[in-house]
């Protein structure tokens, strides 16, 4: 079977026997570092080999003597296989990333770029250290560089250090030889006064240079030297959140002098992961995938007919006493009798106290008065009998109804007029008081008016002051006195 190694295709039994034939007579250890190396150093710079002499001359310096020296005292056979394992493992695809990221920024601010010797002697890292060491380096070129800056004043003289002293080789083996990790230094991780994972520095490192290149496309600004010394004074935690509250600032009148205000506010604070949970808020919203909304589904009809029968199922599972018809209550009586149907509201008079006879309860009500339920939407009918002395309303025939909204005018509602029941025997003139049941008013059974017998319900009206229907007048009280004395 063939093989392609970058764009170059060659036999699996032809690969296999160049790689016995150059690492023959070698130390197994050196031989899977060897192979280590050209992975990574593929994976990181996207480098490609154009023909298979190219690619068996990079493996064969994998030999070379100063190289097995530096993996032979560095590292045992069991280091080499987690390296090696770590080199094929998928997960750390991000740590790679990362690693990338660190050498493009040293290329791009510093022009401190590795040479493929010093990328195999960082190989014999793992990724996690890998990153760290070359954190350590970026930090360690800010602070030198601020330490010229206030000391060297020329400038010819300060880019002359500053150029010796960019040298990767020289910044790398104090780190391959573990200094950093000495009792009594200070590690990077917990520069801002909370201990941070390597991974999550090294991306709070990057959200400062991506807010920065924000700035610049859209403002056209970048620091002056005055605020660059500051950035570079400042832990890293504390320059994200500076430039986190820059770039949300409306309107400045000098971007520098709030950033090195900002700078200086958030340099003396004990800040951790949080800002950079901010920093990814903040970069969701700027790319639009904070600021997404849900597209509204839209259910078809057939879908919608099954999900209402699944919920009538259920339904009737879980609450089969809901799905019984349920039988009308009865609604209590009011005060005056009135039945269980309420008064109509905005009616202009009263209904009589002590109907009998009551409506459908929900219906509107009717004619009080009247037997039996009122069809809701219609008026009650005229009574066709005669009114209470035997003559006919004179609105029989125009009346639409005599319920309380029909009132004739000749009630407490407004004077006489047409409709009005017209006056019974008795004193001429006089015309009687009607309910709307058409009954005239009775006293109550057993009382006794002046020595007159007691009239019941359906007997004879009471007497007053004009006399009763059909009969005398009453005498006024003064007159039986003067008869006395008489």
């Amino acid at each position: 079977s063939s093989l392609l190694v970058g764009s170059v295709e060659i036999e699996e039994e032809d690969l296999g026997q160049n790689i016995d034939t150059l690492f023959l007579d070698i130390p197994a250890t050196v031989k899977i570092m060897g192979l280590v190396h050209c992975c990574e150093y593929v994976a990181i710079l996207k480098r490609v080999w154009d023909a298979k002499e190219e690619l068996f001359n990079s493996i064969a310096k994998q030999v070379e003597q100063w190289r097995s020296f530096e993996v032979l005292c560095r590292l045992s056979l069991r280091d080499a296989c987690v390296l090696a394992k770590q080199t094929l493992d998928a997960d750390v695809e991000h740590l790679r990333k990362s690693k990338s990221s660190c050498l493009n920024r040293l290329a791009a601010e510093w022009k401190l770029a590795p040479r493929e010797e010093d990328m195999m002697l960082l190989h014999m890292l793992g990724l996690n250290r890998q990153i760290q060491v070359l954190l350590s380096i970026e930090r360690d070129v800010e602070l030198q560089w601020c330490e010229l800056m206030a000391k060297v004043e020329v400038r010819e003289e300060r880019s002359g250090k500053l150029r010796e002293y960019l040298n990767f080789t020289q910044r790398l083996r104090p780190y391959l030889n573990e200094e950093d990790l000495l009792p009594g230094k200070k590690p990077l991780e917990k520069e801002s006064g909370q201990k941070l994972e390597i991974y999550d520095l090294a991306m709070v490192r990057q959200g400062v240079s991506e807010i920065f290149k924000k700035l610049k496309q859209l403002y056209k600004w970048k620091p002056d030297m005055s605020s660059r010394t500051a950035i570079s004074k400042t832990n890293w935690v504390a320059r994200l959140s500076a430039v986190l509250k820059l770039v949300k600032t409306t309107y400045t009148l000098s971007a520098d002098k709030e950033l090195r205000k900002f700078l200086q506010l958030e340099a003396s604070r004990n800040l951790g992961s949080e800002i950079y949970k901010n920093y990814v808020q903040w970069r969701n919203t700027e790319q639009g995938d904070g600021l997404q909304k849900p597209r509204k589904r839209i259910a078809s009809e057939h879908t919608m007919e099954e999900m209402s029968k699944k919920w009538e199922e259920l339904i009737s599972i879980h609450y089969p006493e809901s799905t019984q018809q349920q039988q009308p209550q009865h609604q209590p009586r009011t005060p005056a009798g009135l039945g269980v149907a309420a008064m109509t509201p905005g009616l202009g008079a009263a209904m009589t106290p002590g109907l009998g006879a009551a409506m459908t309860p929900g219906l509107n009500p009717g004619t009080p008065g009247l037997s039996g339920a009122v069809t809701p939407g219609f008026r009650a009918p005229t009574p066709t009998g005669t009114w209470q002395s035997g003559f006919t309303p004179a609105f029989k025939d125009q009346s639409e109804g005599n319920t309380p909204q029909w009132r004739p005018t000749a009630t407490p509602l407004g004077p006489f007029g047409a409709g009005t029941p017209l006056p019974q025997g008795g004193t001429p003139g006089r015309v009687n008081m009607h309910t709307p049941l058409g009954h005239p008013l009775r006293t109550p059974i057993g009382v006794k008016l002046d020595g007159r017998p007691a009239v019941t319900p359906s007997g004879l009206p009471p007497p007053t002051p004009l006399g009763a229907a059909g009969a005398q007048p009453m005498t006024p009280p003064e007159t039986k006195v003067k008869d006395v004395k008489a």
